[in-house]
């Protein structure tokens, strides 16, 4: 049942095991799809796990190990996908102890959420900068913003942060990279909310040289 839903809704499952010796027992194969890496490359490597995760986030780990056996827990963590890329992460688990209070195994699974925390680092990034604006006293000129986003929900969403904030002004919107470095060029705003993760972001570099 477990791999039907997992294979319907394209997250993935896990187990992992702590004791005797640390490695997967199982992962679902769509965490290919998600990382970049097979369910083979997981069991091939017993620190896998480890590799996965974030650099900033390896902290967080130690604190899975703490959970109570048994209860279901939610944690947001960052895995790095094989090219690089940052993949924000909602994992639901449950941790398995022995009967001396020892962690046995983690069985989890896994949500990519990276649009979700992209959309609100966006939003926290506009935020900010409305303060710093009003702190500077900036009375002379509207900022002026470009907005760079293949959803219009989240674009819709940052426009309606824009007009709350007569300093701010939305000089243009893209749905691709490719326009995005036209429009920047063009329109040569003071600030630009991209997602990285658009459509032809490739153009993106050699457009902006």
């Amino acid at each position: 049942m477990l791999h039907d839903i997992v294979a319907r809704t394209g997250e993935v499952a896990y187990r992992y095991r702590l004791l005797p010796e640390p490695g997967f027992e199982y992962v679902s194969e769509s965490v290919a799809a998600l990382v970049g890496y097979t369910a083979a490359d997981c069991y091939a490597d017993p620190l896998f796990a480890d590799k996965l995760v974030y650099r900033d986030d390896a902290d967080l780990l130690p604190k899975v190990l703490e959970a109570p056996a048994g209860a279901e827990q939610d944690i947001l963590i960052r895995w790095v996908h094989r090219d690089g890329r940052v993949v924000w992460t909602e994992q639901r688990y449950i941790l398995t102890r022995d009967a001396k209070g020892k962690p046995l195994r983690v069985d989890g699974i896994v949500h990519d959420v990276t649009r979700r925390e992209e959309e609100h680092q966006q939003r926290l990034q506009l935020i900010q900068f409305r303060g710093q604006v009003r702190e500077a006293g900036e009375t002379e000129r509207r900022v002026r913003v470009l907005i760079a986003d293949d959803h219009e929900l989240t674009r819709a969403g940052l426009r309606a942060i824009l007009t709350m904030d007569p300093r701010l002004e939305l000089v243009g919107e893209a749905h691709n990279g490719r326009q995005a470095v036209e429009l920047a060029i063009d329109l040569q705003p003071d600030l630009v909310l991209m997602d990285m993760r658009m459509p032809h972001m490739l153009a993106c570099p050699q457009r902006a040289r």
